[in-house]
């Protein structure tokens, strides 16, 4: 949690929670581009879609999970919420390529044959 910006002063703990949750889901966002492009970079330009929304319902889930073992360190970590998953939130790759597909489109309709 201290990793994530919360303030640990002798045995008290102060945090904001939605500022974990962000923080986290930044993380967890920035971790996922080189993932896919690993795994299937074919499917970058969709995916990238649901970075974002992904990222922060996996960091609520997280987040409510370590507060919950801090608050009761008897229990082992587990998921200790179901969020509703987000709709995907369009990238600007995911802008850029649909505009250059159109581009190339429109070229492929044009016939430019320089040589007369």
């Amino acid at each position: 949690m201290a990793m994530l910006g919360a303030d640990i002063s002798g045995n008290m703990l102060r945090y904001v929670k939605r500022d974990l949750i962000s923080k986290c889901a930044v993380k967890f966002e920035n971790f996922a581009e080189p993932y896919i492009i690993l795994r299937s970079p074919k499917d970058l330009i969709s995916a990238s879609n649901h970075f974002k929304p992904v990222s922060v319902e996996v960091a609520s889930i997280f987040i409510d999970g370590l507060i919950h073992v801090i608050t009761k360190p008897e229990d082992m970590i587990a998921a200790r919420t179901d969020p509703e998953p987000k709709p995907e939130e369009e990238t600007i790759k995911s802008k850029m390529a649909k505009k250059a597909e159109d581009l190339y489109e429109k070229l492929e309709k044009i016939d430019i044959n320089p040589f007369g």
